[in-house]
């Protein structure tokens, strides 16, 4: 498993939950999303995290 690969399942999981009105748990798997993609090491795939981690929609959710 790469190091990206657990920060973009966090991503889809907390926009799952964003979409389905789970606030409080989409909000918390999203700041693990971004601890994550914080620690990845190659600069090209943390930017193609990072990106998907701003691309709406979130519903609601500040993502950016």
């Amino acid at each position: 498993v790469a190091d990206w690969d657990l920060a973009m399942a966090h991503e889809a999981l907390a926009r799952a939950q964003a979409a389905n009105a789970m606030t409080a748990e989409a909000t918390e798997t999203l700041a693990t999303a971004r601890s994550l993609a914080a620690e990845i090491g190659d600069p090209q795939d943390r930017a193609v995290v990072d990106g998907e981690l701003r691309r709406e929609p979130w519903f609601g959710l500040t993502a950016g």
